[in-house]
């Protein structure tokens, strides 16, 4: 008999918007992301990423 092993879940770290708009990372993007994440939630880098190219596209997926 095989032995389970507990999932391994991949925990990403998720931060504020105030966070993200300090980022060096972001830096040319903070007025654009001031604008479009909002205040009480918690994103991760890809969520982030994936807010600019929705904006960049027209707001298309």
């Amino acid at each position: 008999m095989a032995i389970k092993k507990p999932e391994e879940t991949e925990v990403k770290d998720r931060y504020n918007k105030s966070t993200i708009l300090q980022s060096a990372k972001y830096k040319n993007r903070r007025d654009l992301l001031n604008v479009l994440l909002d205040e009480k939630k918690y994103y991760t880098i890809s969520e982030v990423e994936n807010e600019i190219k929705k904006y960049m596209n027209g707001g298309k997926k």
